[in-house]
């Protein structure tokens, strides 16, 4: 799948990148009374590893969040690299 495409999928919709691996975001609506949650987004293969999904009101801010997660734990691997 190309960059900046995607295609419906059961539950909603898969981004490729140019990482490899896709971006699968998915309308979740838990019965809250809140809506700031409704999207989730991850990474394809990261579905059981907690605390990488990003969540938000539309689908875009659940990718910006989940993307802003990938940065914060590269920057944390990053600094751990350099802690003799």
């Amino acid at each position: 799948m190309k960059a900046g495409t995607h295609m419906k999928t059961l539950h909603g919709f898969r981004y490729g990148t140019l990482s490899g691996k896709d971006i699968i975001t998915v309308y979740c609506h838990p019965p809250i009374p809140v809506r700031d949650y409704d999207w989730c987004s991850y990474r394809d293969g990261d579905q059981e590893t907690a605390g990488r999904y990003g969540w938000g009101k539309t689908e875009h801010e659940a990718i910006d969040d989940m993307r802003r997660l990938d940065r914060e734990r590269f920057e944390e691997q990053q600094a751990q690299m350099w802690i003799v």
